[in-house]
């Protein structure tokens, strides 16, 4: 890929900044030479330049997150005394706020779902300064698919019919939080139920069924 001209391509051997002057920001962050790296890179990162606002951009999986390599090694501790005024962080592809200021230490998620197990809103994180401090942070949905898990609680259903109609109504309110997204489901069937015995009499009925319904409640 040809990338644009404003994308800057870190060091891969040590921390660098780079200064945009009009926005008035300095941007310290470096480059990995190989896949894994075990290291802890927030250690060498240089001091905060005075009279900016700085972001740290870490690819990092902290002490680690379920469902993720271990990565570059650190903690929330080890980045605060850096002096900067927010952390940028990549590698874990669940939106989360690890420190809410003094920094502000932030996972955006990623942009885009990429399979059933990266479910929900994805997006971007839009940081507002009001005189060089932070302001508002405000999730931007940006993802053209959305990936939905819909675990149904069967234990107070009697019927496979009983089954749809809830069916019916989770789905058709991820599709009112979806924005129009195009959606993907997975459905879970959980609990004892009296309509046990005939959803597995007729399991491939029954599978269709549901697609039916989805399909129904979709317009599609």
């Amino acid at each position: 890929l040809s990338l644009p001209k404003n994308v800057v391509d870190l060091s891969v051997d040590q921390p660098q900044t780079v200064v945009l002057e009009q926005l008035g920001i300095a941007i310290h962050g470096q480059g990995f030479r190989q896949r894994a790296v075990t290291t802890n890179l927030a250690r060498s990162y240089p001091e905060p330049v005075p009279g900016l606002f700085n972001i740290g951009l870490l690819h990092t999986a902290l002490e680690g997150r379920a469902g993720h390599e271990p990565y570059a090694p650190c903690s929330a501790a080890d980045l605060r005394p850096k002096g900067y005024d927010y952390w940028a962080l990549g590698h874990v592809h669940q939106r989360e706020i690890v420190r809410d200021g003094d920094p502000w230490i932030v996972y955006p998620g990623n942009m885009q779902g990429r399979h059933v197990n990266e479910v929900g809103s994805k997006g971007c994180t839009l940081v507002t300064l009001n005189n060089g401090r932070v302001d508002e942070l405000r999730h931007c949905e940006l993802d053209v698919l959305r990936w939905c898990k819909l675990s149904i609680d069967c234990g107070e259903l009697l019927t496979p019919e009983d089954i749809l109609d809830k069916i019916r109504l989770q789905v058709q309110n991820e599709l009112e939080l979806s924005g129009g997204r195009v959606l993907a489901f997975r459905l879970e069937l959980r609990g004892a139920t009296p309509a046990h015995r005939s959803l597995h009499h007729d399991l491939e009925r029954w599978t269709n069924e549901i697609r039916l319904v989805v399909h129904e409640v979709a317009g599609a």
